[in-house]
């Protein structure tokens, strides 16, 4: 009894041994099965990691790149800001004279045109004008006054009469004692400034300034050498409403060639000379007034006389200073003094 007692325990644990041995082998299947299906999705998971993994490295290395050509833009930048400002800082506190040189060549105001240029070819220069005012009325004489009109006209006069004021201490001149008004500032200017002044309201006498402070040179008459119809057309046309219309006056004089010129308001309205056209202008520069040369040598017997202002009469005393100068036997003078003329001297 005992002995199947023992044998049937034995079935039984070997029943259950071999039972729990399945039991393994089957786990153990089962665990290689289960890894079996994991292997292949963690296989999956890694191939699916890894074009992520690419991507995110190509984002990097795009990134990288665009820092280092951000940084090397910035750079750039920053060297062409740095230049700029050294360049601004150059330009402050250096003087470019080249860029000068350009700049004032653009503000020359040479003659436009081939004809310009030869009627100012002989024009005088600054050195002319820059003598005593006594000398500077004597060299005058001989010259040609060219006056070129808006519309291209050329009207010139030989001078032949020409005072002097010799400024601060000249009774008759307009800066006697040093007076400085609007009007007379031309005076104490560079030599050669033309002094246009309004005489009467309606008459204007045309001046130039010298080498002393405050003294001029008035041109008193002028023999017509070119323009001459055009000289009596602006002879015949008075200026109405405040100086700004022109007309033909009603009774038009038919005037002689030695009367269109032979006095300073005349000379003006020949040649179509006012104080707002040539306030402030210089003779040596100007481009519708200028003197030139005569090109014809002759020898001239200059007569001096005192001022017209000054001239002896019965109410006042001969004046000693001579200061008017004209040519001797010119026809085209404002006014003769046979006194004086018998001591004419020869240039």
């Amino acid at each position: 009894m005992k002995r199947t007692r023992l044998a049937a325990k034995k079935n039984v644990l070997r029943e259950t041994v071999s039972a729990a041995g399945e039991t393994n082998v089957f786990n153990r299947e089962t665990q290689s099965t289960s890894a079996d299906n994991v292997l292949p999705s963690s296989k999956s998971s890694e191939s699916s990691t890894e074009p992520s993994r690419l991507r995110t490295r190509l984002k990097l290395e795009n990134l990288t790149v665009e820092k280092t050509t951000i940084s090397t833009d910035t750079s750039v930048n920053e060297k062409k800001s740095t230049k700029y400002l050294q360049d601004k800082k150059k330009l402050r506190g250096v003087v470019d004279l080249e860029m000068m040189k350009n700049e004032l060549k653009q503000l020359e105001d040479p003659p436009a045109t081939p004809i310009e240029i030869e009627l100012s070819s002989t024009r005088l220069s600054y050195d002319f004008f820059d003598v005593p005012c006594e000398t500077l009325a004597q060299n005058m004489l001989g010259k040609i006054l060219v006056r070129q009109l808006d519309n291209g006209t050329i009207l010139k006069g030989r001078i032949v009469e020409t005072e002097s004021y010799l400024g601060v201490v000249d009774k008759a001149s307009h800066t006697y004692q040093h007076r400085i008004t609007p009007r007379n500032a031309p005076m104490y200017m560079p030599p050669g400034t033309i002094y246009v002044y309004l005489t009467y309201g309606m008459y204007h006498c045309f001046n130039v300034s010298s080498q002393e402070s405050g003294a001029y040179v008035t041109i008193r008459a002028l023999e017509p050498t070119v323009g001459l119809e055009y000289m009596e057309l602006l002879r015949n046309i008075c200026v109405i409403e405040g100086r700004k219309e022109k007309k033909m006056i009603n009774n038009i004089k038919s005037l002689e060639s030695h009367e269109l010129c032979n006095g300073p308001s005349e000379i003006c309205t020949a040649l179509d000379i006012d104080d707002e056209t040539f306030r402030d202008a210089n003779i040596v520069t100007c481009h519708g007034l200028w003197i030139e040369n005569n090109s014809s040598v002759e020898k001239l017997n200059i007569v001096a006389t005192p001022q017209i202002e000054n001239e002896p009469s019965k109410f006042k005393k001969p004046s000693k200073q001579l200061l008017r100068f004209y040519i001797l036997g010119n026809s085209c003078i404002s006014q003769r003094n046979v006194l004086y003329e018998k001591d004419a001297c020869a240039t």
